[in-house]
């Protein structure tokens, strides 16, 4: 006669603990970079942003103000661009598609 066993071991538990921090912890990682000067143009931002993402294979943020309003961009080591749509950038080449800003 067998019995069966249900449940998960303290181990098996540890071993999904660490399997789960190591992903977590590998995806969270991206270099950020906090700059609301009046430096260069945002087109010039999003491009030096974009390259240095590309070059270093990690994210690269910065930190976009206008007129008062604060926006993200997120550039991917994967050559696009994250921004919110009021900036006009174009995901896919960085190029800013509105020449107001």
């Amino acid at each position: 006669m067998s019995t069966r066993r249900t449940g998960v071991t303290l181990i098996e538990l540890l071993v999904v603990l660490v399997l789960l921090g190591l992903m977590a912890g590998l995806t969270t990682v991206s270099f950020r970079t906090r700059d609301t000067s009046h430096g260069p143009d945002l087109a010039g931002r999003v491009a030096v942003a974009r390259r240095a993402a590309i070059e270093s294979g990690q994210a690269v943020e910065l930190v976009v103000g206008d007129s008062g309003a604060v926006h993200m961009v997120r550039a991917l080591p994967d050559g696009r661009v994250l921004a919110d749509t009021a900036l006009g950038i174009d995901p896919m080449s960085g190029r800013v598609r509105d020449a107001s800003r």
